[in-house]
């Protein structure tokens, strides 16, 4: 029993200990951080993120979790973000990427950036103001949405636009400590509201009472949503 415990531990705290071993910034649960670079660009990195600078200031891995990036454009020295199989290049712009395991999202706030990898076209997708981009190995799609609404994390706030409930929670996640679960039977429901990070917890209750569900907790560990 022993043996199989140590085995256990090994597997969920060996990746852990890699990416820390790797990532030139990172943050906790609920807290993010602002990186400036020599070059007038800068970096806010969310919570429970982590990333690495790949050579110099301007290739930047994101190894988990999202972050808001703000360049300063220079055609001789591209700025690119890579994210597994994925890699983001500025165009001269504010951007956010967004990393969870093999999948990424990226949404274009001023500007416009470039991404190629994966199942995209070999000459890349181009995405512009108001523009973001899902994919992952599988598949990728493209929508329109508000400018002003990309990267809203940085200033304290979660905004939903009719969005699964899910999705909306999984965006809310890296704020909290414990883990969070969605009953399939909500998972779906579209949610629309501008919600506060300044107390996240209290953020998961309204967003699982607009939809009249219920929210129970198991000391700070765990919280079901049916």
């Amino acid at each position: 029993m022993t043996a199989l415990a140590a085995c256990l531990a090994l597997v969920f705290i060996a990746p852990e200990i890699a990416l820390r071993l790797r990532a030139d910034r990172l943050t906790g649960a609920g807290q993010s951080i602002a990186i400036p670079l020599p070059d007038g660009s800068s970096i806010t990195l969310g919570p429970s993120s982590a990333l690495a600078f790949d050579g110099d200031r301007r290739h930047i891995v994101l190894l988990r979790g999202e972050a808001l990036f703000s360049v300063a454009h220079d055609e001789r020295h591209p700025f690119v973000v890579k994210t597994g199989a994925f890699q983001t290049e500025d165009i001269g712009t504010v951007f956010d990427v967004r990393r969870d395991g093999e999948s990424i999202a990226v949404a274009v706030k001023s500007g416009r950036v470039s991404v190629r990898g994966g199942t995209l076209p070999a000459a890349g997708q181009e995405l512009g103001e108001g523009q973001s981009l899902t994919a992952d190995t599988a598949a990728w799609h493209m929508r329109s949405g508000q400018s002003d609404q990309i990267g809203a994390w940085a200033d304290g706030l979660l905004v939903a636009n009719d969005e699964p409930m899910g999705e909306v929670i999984a965006r809310l996640r890296p704020w909290l400590r414990g883990k969070v679960i969605v009953s399939s039977r909500l998972a779906m429901q579209p949610i629309s509201g501008v919600y506060s990070l300044s107390d996240p917890s209290a953020t998961l209750d309204a967003i699982a009472h607009a939809r009249q569900a219920n929210v129970r907790r198991i000391g700070p560990w765990l919280a079901a949503i049916y």
